[in-house]
């Protein structure tokens, strides 16, 4: 975090247990607070990830799991047959009004 003119008021590395992450773009939030946009490296693999921040750097943590799949018979349970839907964007808006993102895998995760 820098000042308004520019001198470092704190550095913080993102996230830990040595997880490669790769920052693009820092979005401001209300409260002081910010969204990193970026990559993280799984499994030898890059993967988009957002990371949210507080006003004092502050890792926030937040996870959300679930499957996308295709709901055939419209009964709002997953079938063992119902083929799960690929490359999806999926949303999420908390209470606050923030909203995240994610995309589905080929297994609909």
């Amino acid at each position: 975090k820098t000042d308004e003119n520019g001198e470092l008021l704190w550095l913080n590395v993102f996230p830990q247990n040595n997880v490669l992450v790769s920052g693009i773009d820092v979005i401001p939030m209300p409260g002081g607070g910010a969204m990193i946009a970026g990559s993280v490296k799984f499994d030898n693999i890059w993967l988009p990830c957002l990371i949210r921040i507080d006003a004092n750097g502050n890792y926030l943590p937040a996870q959300i799991i679930g499957k996308v799949n295709f709901d055939q018979d419209h009964d709002c349970s997953l079938d063992p047959l119902e083929p799960p839907l690929a490359n999806w964007v999926v949303s999420a808006t908390g209470i606050d009004g923030f909203t995240s993102y994610a995309t589905t895998d080929t297994l609909g995760n």
